[in-house]
Protein backbone atom coordinates (compact mmCIF):
# COMPACT_ATOMS: atom_id res chain seq x y z
CA UNK A 1 0.00 0.00 0.00
CA UNK A 2 1.29 3.40 -1.15
CA UNK A 3 1.03 6.21 1.28
CA UNK A 4 0.50 9.52 -0.72
CA UNK A 5 1.96 12.39 0.14
CA UNK A 6 0.61 15.84 -1.17
CA UNK A 7 2.94 17.91 -2.59
CA UNK A 8 2.25 21.39 -1.79
CA UNK A 9 5.40 23.15 -3.32
CA UNK A 10 6.31 26.69 -2.24
CA UNK A 11 2.57 26.82 -0.50
CA UNK A 12 4.16 24.34 2.78
CA UNK A 13 3.16 26.41 6.37
CA UNK A 14 7.13 26.75 6.24
CA UNK A 15 7.90 28.01 2.43
CA UNK A 16 8.22 31.45 1.40
CA UNK A 17 4.59 31.60 0.22
CA UNK A 18 3.41 29.76 3.37
CA UNK A 19 1.91 31.08 6.90
CA UNK A 20 5.67 31.72 8.19
CA UNK A 21 6.88 33.34 5.17
CA UNK A 22 3.96 35.58 4.61
CA UNK A 23 3.86 36.48 8.83
CA UNK A 24 8.04 37.30 8.37
CA UNK A 25 7.42 38.92 5.34
CA UNK A 26 4.31 41.32 6.88
CA UNK A 27 6.26 41.89 10.16
CA UNK A 28 9.71 42.46 8.17
CA UNK A 29 8.41 45.54 6.48
CA UNK A 30 6.57 46.64 9.64
CA UNK A 31 10.22 46.50 11.26
CA UNK A 32 11.89 48.33 7.89
CA UNK A 33 8.92 50.97 8.43
CA UNK A 34 10.05 51.60 11.92
CA UNK A 35 13.62 51.54 11.55
CA UNK A 36 13.58 53.98 8.66
CA UNK A 37 11.32 56.12 10.84
CA UNK A 38 13.36 55.75 13.57
CA UNK A 39 16.74 56.95 11.57
CA UNK A 40 14.71 59.90 10.11
CA UNK A 41 13.66 61.48 13.30
CA UNK A 42 17.75 60.89 14.98
CA UNK A 43 19.49 61.65 12.10
CA UNK A 44 20.79 65.37 12.08
CA UNK A 45 19.49 66.51 8.91
CA UNK A 46 21.51 68.65 6.45
CA UNK A 47 21.58 72.38 5.51
CA UNK A 48 18.40 73.12 4.19
CA UNK A 49 18.21 76.04 1.44
CA UNK A 50 20.29 78.73 3.46
CA UNK A 51 23.80 77.42 3.10
CA UNK A 52 25.02 80.64 5.51
CA UNK A 53 22.08 79.91 7.94
CA UNK A 54 23.76 78.68 11.89
CA UNK A 55 20.47 76.71 12.37
CA UNK A 56 20.71 74.97 9.20
CA UNK A 57 23.91 73.70 9.66
CA UNK A 58 22.68 70.36 11.91
CA UNK A 59 25.40 67.95 11.43
CA UNK A 60 27.96 70.88 13.00
CA UNK A 61 28.36 69.81 16.37
CA UNK A 62 30.42 72.74 16.76
CA UNK A 63 28.15 75.06 16.40
CA UNK A 64 25.22 73.11 17.53
CA UNK A 65 24.96 71.01 20.50
CA UNK A 66 21.47 69.25 19.68
CA UNK A 67 20.15 68.10 23.01
CA UNK A 68 16.73 65.96 21.43
CA UNK A 69 14.55 66.01 18.17
CA UNK A 70 12.41 64.64 16.32
CA UNK A 71 11.08 64.50 12.41
CA UNK A 72 10.70 68.40 11.98
CA UNK A 73 12.44 70.17 15.16
CA UNK A 74 15.29 69.74 17.24
CA UNK A 75 16.17 71.45 20.42
CA UNK A 76 20.47 72.98 20.87
CA UNK A 77 21.71 74.47 23.75
CA UNK A 78 21.59 78.36 23.12
CA UNK A 79 25.43 79.25 22.13
CA UNK A 80 25.05 82.31 24.96
CA UNK A 81 22.66 81.15 27.73
CA UNK A 82 20.92 83.32 29.54
CA UNK A 83 20.74 80.71 32.09
CA UNK A 84 21.91 77.24 32.77
CA UNK A 85 19.74 74.84 30.70
CA UNK A 86 18.75 77.56 28.37
CA UNK A 87 17.85 75.86 24.87
CA UNK A 88 15.93 76.76 21.63
CA UNK A 89 13.45 74.85 19.89
CA UNK A 90 14.03 75.04 16.16
CA UNK A 91 12.59 73.61 12.64
CA UNK A 92 14.65 71.50 10.85
CA UNK A 93 12.95 73.49 7.69
CA UNK A 94 14.77 77.14 7.07
CA UNK A 95 11.66 79.02 8.00
CA UNK A 96 11.86 82.81 9.83
CA UNK A 97 8.43 83.46 11.20
CA UNK A 98 6.41 80.97 14.09
CA UNK A 99 2.89 81.72 11.54
CA UNK A 100 4.43 79.86 8.96
CA UNK A 101 4.68 76.49 10.34
CA UNK A 102 2.64 73.82 8.84
CA UNK A 103 0.33 72.06 11.59
CA UNK A 104 2.51 68.98 11.60
CA UNK A 105 5.23 71.39 12.51
CA UNK A 106 3.33 72.89 15.06
CA UNK A 107 2.57 69.62 16.89
CA UNK A 108 5.91 68.35 16.63
CA UNK A 109 7.52 71.92 18.07
CA UNK A 110 5.14 71.92 21.20
CA UNK A 111 5.98 67.92 21.67
CA UNK A 112 9.64 68.59 21.47
CA UNK A 113 9.33 71.30 23.69
CA UNK A 114 7.29 68.91 26.65
CA UNK A 115 10.04 66.59 26.31
CA UNK A 116 12.76 68.89 26.52
CA UNK A 117 11.22 70.37 29.45
CA UNK A 118 10.37 67.27 31.24
CA UNK A 119 14.59 66.45 31.32
CA UNK A 120 15.51 70.45 32.00
CA UNK A 121 13.24 70.14 35.12
CA UNK A 122 15.13 66.63 36.79
CA UNK A 123 18.71 67.83 35.51
CA UNK A 124 18.54 71.59 36.91
CA UNK A 125 14.93 71.98 39.08
CA UNK A 126 14.14 75.58 38.00
CA UNK A 127 11.39 77.58 39.80
CA UNK A 128 9.73 78.65 36.35
CA UNK A 129 10.79 79.10 32.86
CA UNK A 130 10.77 81.90 29.99
CA UNK A 131 9.20 80.68 26.55
CA UNK A 132 9.69 82.95 23.94
CA UNK A 133 9.90 83.97 20.43
CA UNK A 134 11.71 87.24 18.83
CA UNK A 135 9.16 87.52 15.93
CA UNK A 136 11.24 89.84 13.23
CA UNK A 137 14.09 92.13 13.44
CA UNK A 138 12.12 94.54 15.74
CA UNK A 139 11.45 92.14 18.07
CA UNK A 140 14.97 91.64 18.36
CA UNK A 141 15.70 88.08 15.99
CA UNK A 142 19.04 88.31 15.14
CA UNK A 143 18.86 85.19 12.89
CA UNK A 144 16.48 84.35 10.26
CA UNK A 145 15.38 81.40 11.43
CA UNK A 146 12.62 80.26 13.69
CA UNK A 147 13.87 79.33 17.08
CA UNK A 148 11.88 79.42 20.25
CA UNK A 149 13.97 80.03 23.52
CA UNK A 150 13.16 77.85 26.79
CA UNK A 151 14.67 79.29 29.69
CA UNK A 152 14.68 77.43 33.06
CA UNK A 153 14.32 80.59 35.73
CA UNK A 154 14.97 80.21 39.81
CA UNK A 155 13.85 82.73 42.29
CA UNK A 156 16.96 85.44 42.90
CA UNK A 157 17.75 85.01 38.85
CA UNK A 158 17.03 88.67 38.30
CA UNK A 159 16.26 91.28 41.10
CA UNK A 160 12.60 91.92 40.02
CA UNK A 161 10.64 89.57 37.86
CA UNK A 162 7.42 91.14 38.07
CA UNK A 163 6.32 91.82 34.34
CA UNK A 164 8.73 88.72 33.07
CA UNK A 165 8.85 89.35 29.16
CA UNK A 166 7.04 92.59 29.35
CA UNK A 167 10.57 93.81 30.54
CA UNK A 168 12.21 93.70 26.83
CA UNK A 169 9.94 97.35 25.84
CA UNK A 170 9.83 100.28 26.78
CA UNK A 171 7.59 101.78 30.16
CA UNK A 172 8.00 97.79 31.42
CA UNK A 173 9.01 98.49 35.02
CA UNK A 174 6.59 97.52 37.39
CA UNK A 175 6.13 100.27 39.19
CA UNK A 176 4.36 102.25 36.43
CA UNK A 177 1.89 99.68 35.49
CA UNK A 178 1.05 97.69 38.96
CA UNK A 179 -0.86 100.58 40.35
CA UNK A 180 -3.35 100.90 37.34
CA UNK A 181 -4.04 97.20 36.99
CA UNK A 182 -4.89 96.79 41.26
CA UNK A 183 -6.44 99.23 43.05
CA UNK A 184 -4.37 101.70 45.57
CA UNK A 185 -4.45 100.47 48.97
CA UNK A 186 -7.09 101.64 51.57
CA UNK A 187 -9.19 102.78 48.41
CA UNK A 188 -12.57 101.03 47.80
CA UNK A 189 -12.78 99.46 44.08
CA UNK A 190 -14.81 101.85 41.84
CA UNK A 191 -18.62 100.19 41.76
CA UNK A 192 -20.56 100.88 38.06
CA UNK A 193 -23.67 102.51 39.15
CA UNK A 194 -26.92 100.36 38.78
CA UNK A 195 -29.36 101.88 35.52
CA UNK A 196 -32.14 103.32 36.81
CA UNK A 197 -35.09 100.91 36.74
CA UNK A 198 -38.41 101.90 34.49
CA UNK A 199 -41.28 101.88 37.34
CA UNK A 200 -44.08 99.45 36.54
CA UNK A 201 -47.10 99.98 34.73
CA UNK A 202 -50.20 100.12 37.25
CA UNK A 203 -53.08 97.93 37.13
CA UNK A 204 -56.18 99.64 35.90
CA UNK A 205 -58.26 99.15 38.96
CA UNK A 206 -55.92 100.49 41.50
CA UNK A 207 -55.50 103.78 39.69
CA UNK A 208 -58.72 104.00 39.43
CA UNK A 209 -58.92 103.38 43.47
CA UNK A 210 -56.43 105.05 43.93
CA UNK A 211 -58.04 108.35 42.11
CA UNK A 212 -61.75 107.92 44.50
CA UNK A 213 -59.42 107.72 48.02
CA UNK A 214 -57.87 110.78 47.13
CA UNK A 215 -61.63 112.79 45.83
CA UNK A 216 -62.79 111.40 49.24
CA UNK A 217 -59.70 113.38 51.05
CA UNK A 218 -60.27 116.33 48.96
CA UNK A 219 -64.13 116.24 50.11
Amino acid sequence: MSTHVPNHGDRGIGSRNGVIGKLSRMFGVRANREIAAHDRDSAPAEASGAPDCLFCKLNRPDLNNILQQNGTFYARYDNFPAAEGHVEIVPKRHVESLFELTPAEVHDAYALMVAVQRKLSADHRPDGWTVGVNEGRAAGRTIDHLHIHLIPRTFGDVEDPRGGIRQVVPNCHPETWAPAATPAAGSAPEVAPEPALAPEPEPAGDSAERGSECADVKR
